[in-house]
């Protein structure tokens, strides 16, 4: 972050340091020197380079040394290197909308995370990205962009609950993961959980020079709901005190709330959709809608269960399928229940009806047209002028899939709007520009920090029960059984939560 919006390649910086090992070693004993509590050397007095990239680069060396205020590096055994900066010194120069809390950078041998917070507590989704090898260089370099933009969203549709907002990112290196249920993901996110326990405990071979106790509370994202439990238990293993509270939407065993199984996310976006059809006077059953995000996913399937609106089209991470008479919701309803994703699909399609796989090439679609990737098919589809539904709800999806170069394509020839009504389940899908071009345009639009914060309370709730039992009386009233029975009190809870 301290450099200039320029295309700094990895090999760019080892050139960097090669061309200059003496203010290399300089540097290090600069970081050494302050992480140690001896202060600093003032390294960034003698930086003087005629390059001014190797200049800018050298200096943000500089920057991060007086930026860090903790570290495992010099801990003998570890999974990972981490580091937790001071974001008014790392960022101070950026023009972002607000200077976060506290930010951690991880580097893994198989992934590179970040962990960002708004305010002392806290609380957000980790979420785990996978990259094919065209996109990954993209995903390195916009990570922390896209993390801190997760992070402050969360901490907006937080105003309303005891913590504020936070988010994490584990980038998944080019190669490692393939798909989210991979050996490998799971391996680097308990890496990533392993490296912020050492820094929030201080366990022995951490270097600190920041004083205040600290407390840090995870969900799930993209790709990381079935870690939740693993890691909370790996908590406890660790010895953090409230380890029950540390992850959210966990399994019944451990008092959690999941939000696949309650929908807890997809209520609070229903009741955006449903409330825009009422103040319109719109039957539910005569409406017809659009969705990225598949019945594989949390917020997918149950946008897919809880709606009665005539489905079009679902994106999701194998493909597309799209009909423009509507999608055969028994058969919708079949893959949400088994958690799979639309390549299994099994209904019949209309003559203009369609599934497009991400690995398919040159196939011609019933209109003619010929499609050479399936893979850029399916990235792009909902800029795709064939497709109109009444409503859009993207419950998946990468950051900024809407934006200002691309947002012309959700208008059809005679400028019309192909999606009149847009509720964002899914976070950052569309940029503010871009929401203010659709909005002008007449379309009722709903952003995700207020939509998708259905979860985030119950999360906040979650953590409020951990928090307020022993162990034992939390096992008696909030705990299921092994028969996967629930005490009163958590069914209770639950719908009053709902």
């Amino acid at each position: 972050m301290g450099l200039d919006r320029v295309n700094i390649k990895m090999d760019n910086i080892k050139q960097t340091i090669l061309r200059h090992p003496d203010l290399a070693k300089g540097l290090y004993k600069d970081f050494e020197s302050r992480i140690t509590g001896n202060g600093g050397t003032g390294i960034d007095a003698l930086i003087d380079v005629a390059d001014p990239t190797d200049a800018q680069l050298l200096k943000t060396y500089e920057i991060f040394n007086r930026a860090c205020l903790k570290t495992n590096f010099y801990k003998e055994e570890i999974g990972a290197i981490g580091y937790r900066l001071d974001p008014s010194v790392f960022l101070g120069k950026q023009k972002l909308p607000e200077i976060p809390f506290a930010i951690f950078h991880l580097i893994g041998r198989d992934f590179n995370g970040f962990h960002v917070r708004f305010r002392d507590i806290s609380r957000g989704g980790i979420r785990m990205i996978l990259s094919t090898k065209d996109n990954y260089e993209r995903n390195r370099m916009t990570q922390f962009q896209e993390n801190y933009g997760l992070a402050y969203t969360q901490k907006l549709k937080n105003k309303d609950i005891t913590e504020s907002g936070s988010k994490g990112t584990v980038l998944l290196r080019q190669g490692r993961g393939g798909q989210s249920k991979n050996h490998q993901g799971e391996y680097a996110f308990m890496q990533y959980i392993d490296t912020l326990l050492d820094l929030m405990l201080e366990t022995e071979g951490v270097n600190s020079i920041y004083t205040e106790p600290e407390y840090l509370f995870f969900g799930p994202d993209e790709n990381t709901a079935p870690l939740m439990d693993p890691a909370a238990y790996y908590t406890k293993k660790k010895g953090y005190g409230p380890w029950r509270s540390i992850t959210t939407g966990k399994s019944g065993s451990l008092g959690g709330i999941p939000h696949d199984t309650y929908g807890m996310t997809t209520r609070s976006v229903r009741q955006f959709v449903e409330g825009v059809q009422r103040k319109l006077g719109q039957k539910e059953s005569e409406m017809t809608k659009f969705i990225t995000g598949g019945p594989d996913g949390d917020l997918g399937s149950n946008e897919v269960i809880l709606g009665e609106e005539s489905i079009v089209g679902i994106v999701d991470g194998s493909g597309v399928i799209y009909d423009p008479e509507g999608l055969d919701r028994k058969e919708l309803l079949a893959l949400c229940d088994s958690r799979s994703m639309v390549n299994n699909y099994q209904g019949r399609f209309s003559d203009g009806g369609f599934f497009i796989g991400v690995d398919e090439v040159n196939r011609k679609l019933p209109d003619g047209t010929l499609v050479d990737s399936g893979m850029k098919f399916r990235n792009n589809f909902h800029l795709n002028g064939m497709v109109k539904a009444d409503y859009f709800v993207p419950c998946g999806g990468r950051p900024e899939s809407i934006n200002l170069e691309n947002v012309d394509c959700l208008f059809d020839d005679q400028g019309n709007l192909r999606f009149p009504h847009i509720v964002e389940g899914a976070n950052l899908f569309i940029t503010e520009p871009a929401r203010n071009i659709l909005q002008d345009a007449g379309c009722i639009l709903f952003k995700d920090a207020s939509t998708n914060k259905g979860g985030v309370t119950s999360s906040s709730l979650e953590v409020l029960a951990a928090l307020s039992f022993d162990d034992e009386s939390f096992k008696e009233h909030m705990a299921s059984d092994e028969d996967g029975r629930f005490p009163e009190l958590y069914q209770n809870y639950v719908q009053e939560i709902i």
